[in-house]
């Protein structure tokens, strides 16, 4: 096994604890993830729509964003005692920990997502140039 499919297996094991303890579905858990995602760019690039849009697409930042989406999951889920905390304090422990507006202020997309995303939006000024001439 290479290191990526280690690496999957471990996300996929983080993924079914989070979802036994907050008594969600593999649909809820991805939705979730998604749409913060989506909202943690509009607090970051607020002010930057075609910026989010290129993020949006990019699967260097869904990569990205997953890897740190799951380093915090493993912190929640393996914490110790947290199978005795109520459900719904787990919910609001496991919510606040992937809130969008504080994430923006404390993690940031790497070089490798910002380059890729960056060589797309000039790549397609230049073709809307060259299409203009």
């Amino acid at each position: 096994m290479n290191h990526t499919q280690q690496q999957q297996q471990q996300f996929t094991i983080i993924q079914q604890k989070v979802c036994a303890l907050l008594a969600w579905d593999w649909e809820t858990y991805n939705t979730l993830v998604e749409k913060t995602g989506k909202q943690y760019l509009q607090y970051y690039l607020h002010r930057d729509p075609q910026g989010i849009d290129m993020l949006v697409a990019s699967k260097y930042y869904w990569s990205w964003w997953r890897t740190n989406w799951y380093q915090r999951d493993a912190a929640f889920a393996f914490q110790t005692g947290i199978d005795s905390v109520s459900k719904d304090m787990r919910m609001q422990l496991y919510l606040n920990l992937h809130d969008a507006n504080t994430l923006a202020a404390a993690i940031y997309p790497n070089g490798q997502v910002l380059n890729h995303t960056y060589a797309t939006m000039i790549g397609e000024v230049l073709d809307n140039k060259n299409d203009a001439v």
